[in-house]
This record gives structure tokens, C-alpha cells and sequence, in this order.
């Protein structure tokens, strides 16, 4: 930390089961740089392993169960990913659950391209929310191209920097994406909820709001494009003015009280003010 580094990413803190040592360690850390960050890799929901004592933020594994659980082969349906995706983010007091670091694949699993069978309406939509949810979206080197990869460590392939090979639809959603996420604060900082789910239709709507700016993420799940209904008269701030990362475009028509849009099978849309 002296030595300039942001913080410390600890490997399997659980295999050092003294509490006493994780609390010094965070004090010697943050007596040098108090702003220094303090990531465990934890693979299950642990609130204990946050706050004065432990980390400021944990690998958010359980994100990517969820939407593996959504998006993947062995699909599991609309209800149980989109609740426990909100069911997750409550788990941890707000500031720590903004920190966690929030993958889609890493050293250690299956890249996301052969989880999702190298689909890109499943990987693009991946991606959407993987940049809308709470948390720094972590992208493991390649799958931004597209990089195959099984279980280790055969994840581990070479980048190839022949961009022939570069599956440009992801690497393109992937910086749009960032860009959108850098210049709305309340997809840095704002709160989260669902705000309706459906089950059968396979629709799901989000919410992120921070000082009265508000972000919508629509989700649509199934194989058919459906027509979605948002209700934004209850926001304070004003209606949704805008949108942004409708695959493929997207046509908004604005209500009094609602927003009503088609989106695309197996796509999400993000509207926001």
C-alpha cells in the first residue's frame, strides 16, 4: 500500500479462520490509505465477512449463479434468479454490497461463452446485467471477444490478438455498456429492487435510483418478443427521458404514467432519466 497499490485481493480468506488476524489486517491497511480496497474471495453469501472487522467488498459468485440460473442450459425459469438477485443485494449492508466484485467468470470457472453455448443474445444479455447490478462488473481477460474456455485450465487459453477472431457484437456491447455505467451514478451507487417479474411471460423489471435519478432495466427472458409495460408515474424526478442498450432497437412509446416498449427475445433494455 505504501508502495502505491489501490488494495489487497485475499485468495480463500475463509483458510485463515482468526478473526483477530483479519481485523489487524484491515487496520494496518487503512491506517496507510484509508480509501485502500479490501477484496475476499468468497464464494457463497457471507455477510459476516464484511464491515470493520473483515472485507470492504467479496467476489460476488452468487451473481453469477443467478444469472447462469436464468440464461444457462439448465435454465431454472424467470422466479428464483430474479429474487435472489434482489434477495443478495440485500444481504449485505448497501455500502459493501456496492463494493463487491461482481464476475461473470474468472480463473475458476467455465468461461461464460461455453456456458451460455457461445449464444450472443444470452451472452449480450449476461453482460446487461451484469453492468446494471450493484457492484464493480469484473471481466475476465478474453470474454469481452468472446474467448472459449472449459473447466482449469483450459480457462486459461492465450488471448488472441488477432482481431479476425474477436466476436465484435460482445466486445461492442461490452464498451457501451462501460460507458453507460461510468456517466449514470445511479448505476454506481443507487439502490436496486425488482419492481415486477412474470413468470410465464419471462419478463423482469428493475430499478436503480440515487438522488432521484432512475434507471430501468427490462429484462426479457424468453424466446418470443414480448410487449413490456413500465410503470414510471411513482419516480420523483421526472419520467424516464431516455434510452439506451435496446438489442436489437427497440420501439418506446410514453405515457402519462407508463412506458410501454417491445423488447426482443432473449435482450434487456435500460431506461433511464
Amino acid at each position: 500500500i505504501e508502495a502505491g497499490a489501490d488494495g489487497w485481493r485475499l485468495d480463500v480468506p475463509t483458510e485463515i479462520a482468526d478473526v483477530g488476524f483479519w481485523s489487524e489486517f484491515r487496520s494496518v491497511v487503512k491506517n496507510v490509505n484509508k480509501e485502500a480496497f479490501l477484496l475476499g474471495e468468497i464464494w457463497e453469501i457471507e455477510p459476516t465477512w464484511v464491515g470493520e472487522d473483515r472485507f470492504d467488498g467479496l467476489t460476488n459468485y452468487p451473481f453469477r449463479d443467478s444469472t447462469l440460473a436464468l440464461l444457462g442450459s439448465g435454465r431454472s425459469g424467470l422466479a428464483r434468479p430474479v429474487e435472489k438477485l434482489e434477495t443478495l443485494f440485500h444481504a449485505y449492508p448497501k455500502e459493501h454490497s456496492l463494493a463487491h466484485y461482481t464476475p461473470l467468470g474468472s480463473h475458476d470457472t467455465v468461461r461464460i461463452a461455453n456456458e451460455l453455448q457461445k449464444d450472443h443474445d444470452r451472452i449480450l444479455l449476461a453482460y446487461s446485467l451484469q453492468f446494471y447490478y450493484p457492484g464493480a462488473p469484473a471481466i475476465y481477460y478474453g470474454d469481452e471477444v468472446g474467448l472459449e474456455g472449459g473447466k482449469d485450465p483450459d480457462n486459461r487459453r492465450c488471448f488472441n490478438w488477432d482481431e479476425t477472431t474477436w466476436e465484435w457484437p460482445i466486445r461492442n456491447r461490452v464498451k457501451d455498456l462501460s460507458t453507460l455505467r461510468g456517466k449514470l451514478p445511479q448505476l454506481q451507487r443507487g439502490d436496486f429492487r425488482l419492481v415486477s417479474s412474470s413468470p410465464k411471460s419471462g419478463i423482469a423489471v428493475f430499478q436503480r435510483t440515487y438522488r432521484k435519478r432512475h434507471a430501468f432495466l427490462v429484462v426479457n427472458a424468453s424466446d418470443q418478443s414480448q410487449l413490456v409495460e413500465v410503470p414510471v408515474d411513482t419516480i420523483e424526478g421526472g419520467h424516464i427521458a431516455e434510452t439506451l442498450m435496446s438489442f436489437p432497437n427497440t420501439d418506446v412509446m410514453k405515457g402519462e404514467s407508463s412506458i410501454s416498449l417491445r423488447v426482443a427475445s432473449l435482450s434487456a433494455v435500460i431506461l433511464y432519466n
